[in-house]
């Protein structure tokens, strides 16, 4: 009885140490990094390039690519999709010279950028195009709210009539070419090429994000709108893309994310989603508000002092229970465990010797590894000062045996692990049958142990083995 309330304990205290820290969730970035597969994220345009043809790359640090241009085989496409975070005048740079690197190489460069807000400027700056996004000033559709329709032009590619999302303004600049408005007139989209830059510019992300592309219809083709924009960029299997995917804080643990997160990986992890929907963070302020509710819904038919009574009542039958059933427990005589089969049983160690008891045919087990282990450890202790633990026990056990020193280390490295395996549990090494390992390892045992002069087995276990 002391064993079970420790244990009841120990799980109350594993339950509070659960509601301070928030169970592991899928890696899902926030925002429209690449990576991100909710609905804010740009997984879903990424996967439509791959399949049209182009090398995708997400990029966490443009300065590494800039170290290591020379890897790159084809001129490259810029993305910067609404990122969230500023950049430094160092990575400014390094964004500079990738551009140069590729006019340079192959004479051709792209860059697009679809952002709402303000740190896509200063890139827009360090690459001299004089277009500039005015984040202050927030579009509306003409009835009012913060999603009005646009026209953008893809240039020899056709115009596509799309639904924007919180875009902002944009005022082009000198030599580009307006590629957008919305239908109240506010331009959204301009394009510049000069030589062999190519550069498109929107003042808004949503466009690419995964909850739009997924809505694509004939109406509004999102996905149409992408793929015509990115051939205009560069014709697939001909450039790099190269996507921008660490400017995106981390998401925020709380529990509209942790049930955002937890449905989202439905679709790539069921475990992993029962693993988060289990966890006290998200039950448990479900349970409490359901008993808050059920509380204020008892007050309210009761008078205090007749709820008092109840209650008090409920708690006494409870505990009244718990003590009948904990004295009843203490009165029950302690049931014998039923022996194991005697084919099921198979090993008794007596000193160094390992007898094989038989009635029909017997199946080794895990126990008897252990039980092996220790027999063969005893022994190389005792005779050669060295266990099986012991990081030099394979060559000396080789030049004393006279065994081929590679199998002997094959042989104390599986016995090792076997153990730990069982010991500290693992999935690795994955043992098919039991039976077989050990019989296996009983063999080897025997064999070299002999060339120290010991028996493993007598002539009545090796019968046995046969015989099986």
């Amino acid at each position: 009885m002391k064993g079970k309330y420790f244990l009841y304990a120990v799980i109350f205290i594993i339950f509070i140490a659960l509601l301070e820290y928030p169970p592991r969730t899928p890696v899902v970035a926030s925002g429209a990094s690449p990576a991100n597969t909710g609905w804010d994220g740009t997984s879903e345009l990424v996967s439509i390039l791959r399949n049209m043809g182009y090398q995708v790359y997400s990029v966490a640090d443009w300065c590494s690519v800039a170290d290591s241009l020379n890897m790159l085989k084809h001129p490259v496409i810029l993305v910067f999709i609404s990122p969230q975070e500023r950049y430094t005048p160092e990575e400014l740079a390094c964004i500079g010279k990738v551009v140069k690197w590729s006019l340079n190489r192959f004479g051709r460069a792209s860059l697009l950028v679809a952002d709402e807000g303000p740190y896509t400027n200063p890139i827009l700056g360090e690459l001299n195009l004089s277009i500039y996004i005015d984040y202050a000033i927030l579009l509306r559709s003409v009835t009012g709210d913060p999603y009005p329709i646009a026209l953008l032009k893809v240039p020899g590619n056709g115009t596509y009539r799309l639904v924007l999302d919180y875009a902002t303004r944009l005022i082009p600049g000198f030599n580009s070419v307006i590629a957008g408005r919305t239908l109240a007139g506010d331009v959204v989209a301009a394009y510049v090429v000069r030589g062999g830059f190519k550069a498109y510019v929107m003042s808004d992300g949503s466009v690419f994000i995964n909850e739009l592309i997924s809505l694509s219809n004939s109406k509004y083709d999102y996905v149409g709108f992408a793929k015509a924009l990115f051939r205009w960029l560069g014709p697939p299997g001909r450039y790099v893309v190269l996507v921008e995917a660490g400017k995106y804080p981390p998401p925020v643990t709380n529990l509209p994310n942790l049930i955002r997160n937890a449905v989202l990986s439905l679709g790539t992890g069921a475990i992993s989603s029962l693993v988060i929907f289990l966890h006290p963070m998200v039950w448990f302020p479900i349970l409490h508000g359901l008993i808050i509710s059920a509380d204020s819904y008892l007050r309210g038919l009761l008078t205090y002092s007749e709820f008092a009574r109840i209650a008090a009542l409920v708690a006494g039958t409870l505990f009244a229970a718990l003590l009948i059933r904990a004295t009843v427990s203490l009165g029950k005589p302690m049931r014998d465990e039923g022996l194991r089969p005697v084919e099921e049983v198979g090993v008794l160690v007596d000193t160094v010797v390992r007898r094989i008891v038989t009635t029909g045919k017997i199946r080794l087990d895990k126990d008897d590894l252990l039980a092996l282990y220790d027999v063969v450890n005893d022994v190389l202790r005792r005779t050669l000062g060295k266990g099986l633990s012991d990081p030099e026990i394979a060559e000396v056990l080789a030049r004393v045996s006279g065994a081929d020193p590679e199998r002997v280390r094959r042989y104390v490295d599986e016995m090792n692990r076997l153990r730990s395996k069982i010991v500290e549990g693992g999935l690795t090494p994955i043992v098919i049958s039991w039976n077989r390992k050990v019989r296996k390892l009983l063999k080897e045992s025997d064999e070299l142990l002999r060339g120290l002069g010991m028996a493993l087995s007598e002539s009545e276990v090796e019968k046995a083995l046969r015989k099986v």
